[in-house]
């Protein structure tokens, strides 16, 4: 999740009229240019904070390592990874709902091309859940120890 801090999410460009929108955890940027005889001339950039989700894989990248230092606690790890998913949920929902609002920016009939920015988030959680299960593998494993005794 830190990587995917400082990598591009979606990009979409429209050649004939030179706009180009780019998507990033930290800012959606649209640059509206008409070209004219090969050169872009009256270019206009608005850009709009994404801060809000930067903050999340911050705390998502800090409770995967709380829950890796933890590993003495599988209940709290368990915790801590469920948290984690729902996060990871909302990163990912937020990222598909700005999506489509910078897809109405542009008219263009094609669709933007998604980054590997957008595929980290849905890895991390994929890797988030395979740890919960196994996390809780092992605490099954260990209760079922206790019982033998």
């Amino acid at each position: 999740m830190v990587g995917f801090c400082f990598s591009t999410v979606w990009v979409k460009v429209n050649e004939k009229t030179a706009d180009e929108i780019i998507l990033t955890p930290i800012s959606l940027t649209y640059y509206n240019g008409s070209v004219g005889e090969h050169l872009l001339s009256n270019i206009s950039v608005a850009e709009s904070s994404m801060i809000h989700i930067l903050i999340l894989a911050g705390i998502v990248s800090l409770l995967a390592l709380v829950s890796i230092v933890s590993f003495k606690k599988r209940v709290s790890q368990m915790k801590f990874g469920f948290v984690n998913t729902l996060l990871l949920i909302i990163i990912i929902a937020l990222l598909n709902y700005q999506i489509v609002e910078g897809d109405k920016l542009v008219p263009h009939p094609l669709y933007g091309d998604y980054k590997l920015g957008f595929f980290l988030p849905i890895f991390a959680l994929l890797f988030n859940i395979a740890a919960n299960y196994y996390i809780k593998k092992d605490e099954d494993l260990v209760r079922s120890a206790d019982r033998i005794r």
